[in-house]
């Protein structure tokens, strides 16, 4: 069977197309709402180094198989700050869905 376009395809046909349970799925976006030096300047004028960059949020769902049937979800928002890039931001967010994560090895 040929996948046509992924966004159209329903989780149970993905599922059986693949053989597999259960399907993840998932979205990250970042926003950046100041430019590093705009953090920078912000900080300095308001005080501490915590001066928000920007954010990103993490959306992951866990389908199942069979049915498509919606299994496990996570969401989560965090800022960016001048103190970290978008992989600490992401490192973070793993973290936190690997201890929310439903199925243990």
């Amino acid at each position: 069977m040929f996948l046509g376009k992924l966004d159209e395809t329903t989780k149970d046909e993905l599922a059986k197309i693949l053989g597999v349970d259960a399907v993840i799925g998932g979205r990250f976006e970042t926003e950046q709402t100041k430019s590093e030096a705009g953090a920078i300047a912000s900080a300095v004028l308001f005080g501490g180094f915590g001066g928000k960059s920007g954010t990103g949020t993490m959306f992951l769902t866990i389908n199942n198989g069979p049915d498509g049937e919606l299994l496990w979800r996570f969401f989560k928002t965090m800022d960016d700050t001048i103190m970290s890039s978008t992989d600490d931001m992401v490192e973070r967010m793993m973290r936190k869905i690997s201890r929310n994560f439903p199925y243990k090895s």
